[in-house]
């Protein structure tokens, strides 16, 4: 990931390359966290899908590289799918009124 940042000739590179993995990944997060459910199985399930997709990568010729990078990249996007959610699930369900002042 270093390399990509530091010694990239262009821009689109490290976001081709590194934002595309988190980004790819954020839907997954998203709606696992809609199925309730925990963190904990959430980013396990990220990274066990992550795995599979990079093993499945270096055993079956395709011409696409495996990379831990991926892994780690593709769990942060599991991470930020998983948390835009509840934020929003949070946001939504946040009384606008307090209740002490529904019944003065």
């Amino acid at each position: 990931m270093y390399n990509i940042l530091s010694h990239s000739v262009s821009v689109s590179v490290p976001i081709n390359n590194l934002g595309l993995n988190i980004l790819l990944f954020m839907p997954f997060g998203f709606f696992l966290s809609m199925k309730k459910a925990l963190f904990r199985s959430v980013i396990l399930l990220g990274i066990l899908l992550s795995l599979f997709i990079e093993i499945i990568q270096f055993v079956i010729p395709t011409g696409r590289s495996s990379d831990i990078d991926d892994v780690i990249l593709n769990t942060i996007g599991t991470f930020l799918g998983w948390t835009i959610l509840k934020l929003i699930v949070s946001k939504l369900h946040k009384p606008l009124v307090s209740q002490e002042k529904l019944h003065r």
